[in-house]
């Protein structure tokens, strides 16, 4: 496990874009964080969201630093939630930025089209009805 911690808090600093010395409260805290199932990646992954937030006003810069991401339950959760959010938006297919305002300002669609959609009261009603 110690080099799980250690590659953990590694690519922590690299995403952080310095060099945080590695602290007994730190290796309690990663060591949490991976023995709660949260992965290297979904913690890079939320810094990473958190700082694009950051950067339109949306959070604030403590919201990156490692007792607000791993230092306690409440915290491990909301990175838990926010990687299952960003993940899910990822599988959302979406046009590129430039793209999309092309397409509003010619009056057209900026969501790609989604073949085979049926709304859920359709699938309801074909299970009820035993037609599925």
């Amino acid at each position: 496990m110690t080099e799980q911690i250690t590659a953990a808090h590694a690519a922590y600093c690299k995403a952080l874009g310095r060099d945080v010395p590695m602290m007994p409260a730190f290796e309690r805290w990663w060591f949490d964080c991976l023995h709660a199932g949260i992965t290297i990646e979904d913690v890079v992954m939320v810094m990473e969201d958190r700082r694009k937030k950051i950067k339109i006003g949306k959070r604030f810069p403590p919201s990156v630093l490692l007792r607000n991401l791993i230092a306690s339950d409440e915290a491990l959760a909301a990175v838990a939630e926010e990687a299952s959010e960003i993940k899910a938006r990822r599988r959302k297919q979406t046009f590129p930025y430039g793209k999309q305002q092309v397409l509003k300002a010619t009056g057209r669609s900026s969501e790609p089209a989604m073949e085979n959609v049926r709304h859920v009261s359709e699938v309801l009603k074909a299970i009820t009805d035993g037609t599925v």
